[in-house]
């Protein structure tokens, strides 16, 4: 570890302290280097009214259930939400002081992830070279322009969600291309659309889906979902009717809760 001393003492006129310039770097178990920058301003001598602001840097940081584990409570409940991902960031950050007991502090995290990975046991196959870019702050966090592989099938998105916890609303909008349709997909769905899955037994390919979701502090709006899909050489059946549909081509569309679907098969 190598912290640099006080740089600079200026005397404060409004209370009489003296602010303080702080600047180091440091070194981790998961990451290779933070150098960072700030100012001290220990007011009265009262923590409770002594006032901070650092920022700096974070290089090859090793985003893990590991990293999540060794947080601070406060911290490892917001980091939950990454599940399994592991990955490697390069971040800029800023913490303050804040202005009030309710608001002890405010943080911001902004910067790149990428090499990443997700093994989850409802996905066919584990998400594989993740890349993004990713902003965290007291209000909650957005993703951008995240890129990741899943056996041949590659996916875009970007989204944000307004506070942190299972009950914060969210918003995302993703493009998922070359999807395949198959059995261990359906455990990946919520039981909803699971039901409809086991309704029309679908299988083949999808050349394209495009979605776009969202939810309010009610939960999930299933009103505003958005969702097309190129189909490619698709099966299925409804379960009331026993003859197959087999190379189906077309599209299907839903909005405002109403399903189109223009197909050709035999």
């Amino acid at each position: 570890e190598e912290v640099a001393g006080p740089a600079a003492d200026t005397p404060s006129v409004a209370n009489n302290s003296r602010v303080r310039t702080i600047s180091g770097s440091l070194t981790g178990d998961h990451l290779r280097r933070v150098e960072f920058t700030g100012t001290l301003d220990p007011g009265t001598g009262d923590p409770a009214v002594a006032s901070w602001d650092i920022g700096g840097v974070i290089e090859g940081l090793e985003l893990s259930p590991e990293l999540c584990g060794s947080l601070p409570l406060l911290a490892a409940e917001r980091m939950r939400t990454l599940g399994t991902f592991r990955g490697r960031g390069q971040f800029g950050f800023r913490l303050r002081s804040g202005d009030s007991p309710e608001k002890p502090m405010f943080f911001q995290l902004s910067g790149d992830v990428e090499e990443g990975r997700m093994d989850d046991p409802r996905l066919p196959y584990p998400l594989t070279n993740m890349r993004a870019t990713i902003c965290c702050n007291n209000d909650g966090f957005s993703v951008k322009d995240l890129v990741a592989q899943s056996g041949q099938t590659t996916m875009q998105l970007s989204g944000k969600m307004a506070g942190f916890g299972q009950k914060a609303p969210w918003e995302f909008e993703a493009q998922i291309n070359e999807l395949k349709l198959e059995k261990s997909l359906r455990a990946s769905l919520p039981p909803k659309l699971q039901a409809a899955w086991d309704k029309y037994s679908p299988s083949g390919q999808l050349r394209q889906v495009n979605l776009k979701l969202k939810s309010d502090l009610t939960g999930f709006r299933s009103d505003l979902a958005r969702v097309s899909a190129d189909c490619r050489d698709v099966a299925f059946a409804h379960k009331k009717f026993p003859y197959r549909l087999e190379h189906a081509h077309g599209t299907i569309d839903l909005k405002q809760k109403i399903l189109t679907a223009n197909l050709t098969g035999y």
